[in-house]
């Protein structure tokens, strides 16, 4: 639930309500991972919701930066989560922060190194759980478990890299 969540709070009790109704449906004598896949699928329609809701200027940009991550991380790398070079001064980076607010992006680890290139610090996102999951759910999508050591060590891989300073991507 917390990873469904990003760790938000609003979506944490959003996501368990739709889960608990998914399994009662179902008559599943307990929430288990397919309630919570569901209900963070449900999940999407309201985060899209607030998504144009909340944003004033740049809406077509941020539909389209959110295309590209959700294309490398799922399509491309086939994995939920993605780096970006710590020093990047872009407007992709800002783009990158702006869905971070949204909640449709998670920050979570502000300083990775990447092997193979030395010298360099990036910040590792999550896709959020809603933009693959549900009832179209992505299958061969490696969930990298960034909280466990191994996991930890997946982040540092150069494939992971979305946006980095002197870089056309």
């Amino acid at each position: 639930m917390v990873l469904a969540s990003g760790g938000v709070a609003r979506d944490y009790l959003s996501i368990l309500r739709k889960a608990v109704a998914f399994a009662v449906d179902q008559s599943a004598e307990k929430v288990g991972v397919e309630a919570v896949n569901q209900g963070a699928g449900e999940h999407e329609s309201s985060k899209r919701d607030e998504f144009h809701r909340d944003v004033v200027d740049g809406l077509f940009e941020l539909e389209e930066e959110l295309g590209r991550i959700k294309n490398f991380c799922l399509a491309t790398q086939k994995k939920n989560c993605f780096l970006v070079e710590k020093d990047l001064t872009s407007d992709r980076y800002e783009r990158v922060k702006e869905l971070v607010d949204l909640r449709l992006v998670h920050s979570i680890n502000s300083r990775v190194t990447v092997r193979h290139r030395p010298g360099r610090i990036y910040e590792a996102y999550m896709l959020d759980i809603s933009q693959y999951t549900g009832e179209r759910k992505r299958r061969n999508v490696e969930i990298i478990e960034f909280w466990k050591r191994d996991g930890s060590e997946k982040l540092r891989g150069a494939s992971l890299i979305y946006a980095e300073v002197n870089s056309d991507r």
